[in-house]
């Protein structure tokens, strides 16, 4: 049951992600399309919009998702002490960055398209990352000094604040730990 909820989570944040690279970035317009006048007036607003928020959006989801994997293996999973959840989530932690943040990105919306095709031809994957991932530079480079606020936000543990807060009303201090 544990290993099919987190295939589920796995499969849950491939449409999340593929949205936020979807809306993250706003194309130039032509100057003959009626909406011209708010990038026009507006350019920096697209500027700030194409620059942050993709990377900040990826990263709030990212950083709700060893609360759940947590979750996930203390209910499903026996466990003799906290050190191998601890070891578990750094495993499958490592496995969620690596496919929604790296490989996700880099091959955009042909994702399922894209899995068909590298498992057809698995020696293909390195060289569709050759031609997709110089693409994706900007999002990365965006994407890294996002994290450098998100790392200051997770030293002050505001999701476990706001998990706490939420949770202690409906099932009392102890059991909202």
């Amino acid at each position: 049951t544990g290993k099919a909820l987190i295939f589920g989570l796995f499969l849950a944040f491939m449409p999340l992600v593929v949205f936020i690279q979807s809306v993250a970035n706003i194309p130039p317009l032509p100057t003959d399309h009626p909406l011209y006048w708010i990038e026009d007036k507006y350019g920096w607003l697209i500027v700030i919009w194409n620059g942050l928020v993709g990377s900040l959006a990826l990263s709030i989801l990212m950083s709700m998702t060893p609360m759940v994997l947590t979750k996930i293996f203390e209910t499903f999973f026996k466990m003799f002490d906290k050190s191998q959840s601890q070891l578990l989530l750094q495993q499958w932690y490592f496995i969620f960055l690596i496919i929604f943040v790296v490989l996700v990105t880099a091959v955009g919306n042909s994702l399922f398209q894209t899995l068909i095709s590298v498992l057809k031809q698995p020696e293909q994957l390195l060289w569709l990352l050759a031609r997709t991932l110089p693409f994706s530079t900007h999002f990365y480079l965006n994407y890294m000094t996002v994290q450098c606020g998100v790392e200051g936000l997770q030293m002050m543990r505001m999701a476990q604040l706001v998990k706490f807060t939420a949770l202690k009303p409906i099932f009392g201090e102890d059991r909202a730990k």
